[in-house]
């Protein structure tokens, strides 16, 4: 069901997956691009004085992995236990499981051919992938943690061969082309993004091998992610015009082919509901475009003292970004992410007759300022009375006889405002997310905590004279 009308930042609960992690760099992109509401910043680097780089988030955005080039190491950080070192000599983490307990990457130097694929489980030692090869890397894992692709390198020198590996949930390695990388990989394992030569391919495995072609005869995708069910593919299409280089964004689909999003940029994530994050402008600093209106873009803000900002990585569904804030010549740089505070509706119910009660939402859920985040439920009976259950818990729905029960346990109960226009279907139920949050009636608010909550009501045409509304979901911003 696509309720993007109704929010920005959409994916269902029950399908979390790992970020993805690309880097964006800068060119320029069209000043008809404005922002429709601006992300602020919270800086996760280990050190104030390091320049540092945020490049895959957690599906639940709860672990951010980076690196830091003064500390010549990776890392993984959480609100709850702060920074931990990796292991591993020059270790750099590279994509995250959708749970942030295995992450993927390199240890080594690429200059002294000593760069090897690896993974880190649960922040401890570095395991080897056994790829074999002069030298290798991880790009990518599936949700799960279990399913790893990267690149091999054969050979030292003019002679090498870099070629993409695919390793499965039991260990076993198999090469997808003769030459090429394996750049991502789609949350369940079974299909991989690549380059080969100057094609960008996606392989199913066990299935067939697309190519995907651009619109331009002169111009060479570049892919940069895929999204979490195989089928989106986003990156950017050169062109050498005459000595100057042009690039635009692309999203391509097996039904839709190739769309352009924008005029030069360079894109850095996908979700499954085909929102890209993009950095925009050498001086306008990172932006999240949704393909699906792409005039509509929103602002990523730098870290207080910083000018600029570069998106790296993204989560599956768009609601947390990882990246850096910059300074005006790009010399220091720290390590950012930014929380999509934007509701979204989920968790749709059975229709009754009667009455047919309509979700809606407005604002953003955050701690701070003084606006409000409404959650509306329009059309219900006439003189019902309702309750609103928040559920401080995840990922959890329950059949009850009044519908399907989304909102977690453990519960907290509050009386909404409730007004009657009159009719048969005349009652309106709202509460005010942000006035809640501030009151200091629900525990253990950080940002990033993600709340579920929905309506029952009375329905004298609903079983057991009572129904549920569809849910809604929020994620905490500053």
């Amino acid at each position: 069901m696509n309720h993007t009308a109704l929010s920005p930042c959409l994916q269902s609960l029950r399908q979390p997956r790992r970020a993805r992690m690309l880097a964006a760099l800068a060119l320029c992109v069209s000043p008809a691009l404005a922002a429709a509401q601006n992300f602020p910043a919270q800086a996760i680097a280990p050190a104030s004085n390091v320049t540092s780089f945020g490049l895959a988030v957690s599906a639940d955005g709860n672990v951010v992995a980076g690196s830091s080039l003064a500390l010549n190491a990776g890392w993984l950080w959480s609100a709850a236990t702060g920074h931990t070192i990796l292991a591993g000599s020059e270790a750099q983490p590279r994509d995250l499981s959708a749970d942030g307990r295995v992450a993927v990457g390199k240890t080594g130097s690429s200059y002294y051919g000593t760069q090897r694929a690896v993974r880190w489980v649960d922040r401890g030692p570095p395991e080897l992938l056994g790829i074999g090869g002069t030298q290798s890397a991880a790009s990518a894992v599936s949700a799960d943690g279990a399913v790893v692709v990267g690149w091999r390198i054969d050979g030292v020198g003019p002679g090498t061969v870099q070629r993409p590996f695919y390793r499965d949930a039991s260990g076993s390695v198999q090469f997808l082309a003769a030459q090429g990388q394996a750049l991502d990989v789609s949350a369940d394992g079974r299909f991989v993004l690549g380059l080969v030569g100057l094609d960008a391919v996606v392989w199913e495995i066990g299935g067939s091998t697309t190519t995907i072609t651009g619109g331009s005869p002169i111009g060479f995708l570049f892919p940069a992610a895929l999204s979490s069910d195989g089928t989106v593919v986003v990156g950017i299409e050169r062109e050498n015009l005459g000595g100057t280089i042009q690039e635009r964004p692309f999203r391509w689909s097996a039904a839709g082919g190739v769309v352009y999003l924008a005029s030069s940029s360079f894109v850095a994530g996908a979700t499954c509901m085909d929102e890209t994050a993009t950095r925009f402008g050498l001086w306008t600093g990172a932006v999240s475009l949704r393909s699906q209106s792409p005039t509509s873009a929103v602002a990523l803000l730098p870290l207080p003292g910083f000018v600029m900002t570069r998106v790296m990585g993204m989560s599956a569904d768009g609601c947390f970004r990882v990246g850096q804030s910059l300074d005006a010549n790009e010399g220091q740089a720290r390590a950012t992410l930014w929380i999509d505070g934007v509701p979204q509706v989920l968790c749709p119910q059975t229709v009754h007759p009667a009455c047919a009660p309509v979700p809606a939402l407005t604002g953003t859920f955050r701690l701070g300022g003084g606006q409000a985040c409404t959650f509306q439920l329009d059309q219900a009976p006439s003189f019902s009375a309702g309750v609103f259950f928040l559920g401080l818990g995840f990922d959890a729905q329950v059949l009850s006889p009044f519908g399907v029960v989304c909102a977690p346990p453990p519960f907290l109960r509050f009386v909404p405002t409730t007004q009657h226009t009159g009719g048969t279907c005349g009652t309106s139920f709202s509460v005010n997310l942000n006035q809640l949050a501030r009151s200091g009636a629900i525990p253990g608010l950080v940002p990033g905590r993600q709340l579920v909550g929905q309506f029952w009501y009375r329905d004298a045409s609903a079983p057991g004279g009572a129904a549920m509304s569809a849910a809604v979901r929020c994620i905490l911003s500053l």
